[in-house]
């Protein structure tokens, strides 16, 4: 099984990346209209093509994720220490039918952006059952 993030998820995060960066900004430096143009823009840039670059392939062994276009990351989590897994839906994933793929294992956290909400249900239900057979 192989899932990919979508273009939606990737504005989706995007978004959340620019707000972010907007409250700091202006907590920080006052209210810069040119600065938040700027920050959304290279948010849009860079964000966007970086999370829509994510895939994750399950086979029976072991879930391999490959994200980033420049720092590139690829990292192997062997099925027998999965611990479990969360779909996070915010309300403008909602709008957008794409979410947040949270997986924990044995070591770490796995955060994955921008997946379909169909798709992530569906790696959630692969890991629902693997631990019942």
């Amino acid at each position: 099984m192989q899932v990919q993030a979508t273009w939606r998820g990737g504005a989706v995060a995007a978004v959340w990346a620019a707000l972010l960066g907007a409250v700091m900004f202006t907590a920080l430096f006052g209210l810069n209209v040119l600065v938040l143009i700027g920050w959304t823009a290279l948010c849009f840039l860079l964000v966007m093509p970086s999370v829509r670059s994510t895939r994750v392939h399950v086979d029976e062994r072991r879930l391999t994720v490959r994200a980033g276009r420049i720092f590139f990351l690829k990292q192997h989590i062997p099925l027998r220490f999965i611990t479990g897994c969360t779909v996070l839906r915010t309300p403008l994933g909602r709008l957008s039918r794409t979410g947040v793929f949270v997986l924990s294992f044995s070591g770490g956290v796995c955060i994955v952006f921008g997946l379909s909400l169909r798709d992530a249900a569906a790696l959630a239900r692969r890991f629902a059952l693997e631990e019942t057979s």
